[in-house]
């Protein structure tokens, strides 16, 4: 076949059909969240968990554009570990690498975080470790 700028643009444009097709573009997975912490620690009262899957790949980006999930969940009095499954269900792409951020807030007050980048195992556990925030 000799190409030539029509097949090109044919081609072209077939590709970009396809990446905007929502069932290629649509992101389905489940993972299992396990969130380490100090085992002594418990949660206070009015605790939140939040998690958020994200792709790594474009850490400079806002999270608004690369969050596929995010989760929140009252915690208050359990202790560590803390297992949260995860049924990922966006229109979005998915994540090149996918990653997880996760926090643990009072109110608007941040009690726990993450400070290292977590990957996320897609069909697997995702394991997290926490540390408190010393005010």
């Amino acid at each position: 076949m000799r190409w030539n700028s029509w097949t090109a643009v044919a081609v072209i444009l077939a590709a970009g059909t396809l990446a905007g097709s929502p069932a290629l573009a649509a992101c389905r997975f489940n993972t299992t969240v396990v969130v380490q912490g100090p085992p002594e620690a418990r949660m206070p009262a009015g605790s939140r968990l939040h998690l958020t899957i994200f792709d790594g790949n474009l850490a400079d980006a806002p999270m608004s554009m690369t969050a596929v999930a995010a989760v929140s969940r009252p915690v208050p009095g359990r202790r560590f570990p803390i297992v949260v499954p995860i049924r990922v269900r966006s229109d979005k792409r998915c994540p090149i690498q996918p990653a997880l951020s996760a926090q643990v807030k009072v109110g608007d007050r941040l009690v726990f975080f993450n400070d290292t980048r977590t990957e996320v195992r897609p069909g697997g556990r995702s394991p997290i470790q926490l540390k408190p925030l010393a005010y």
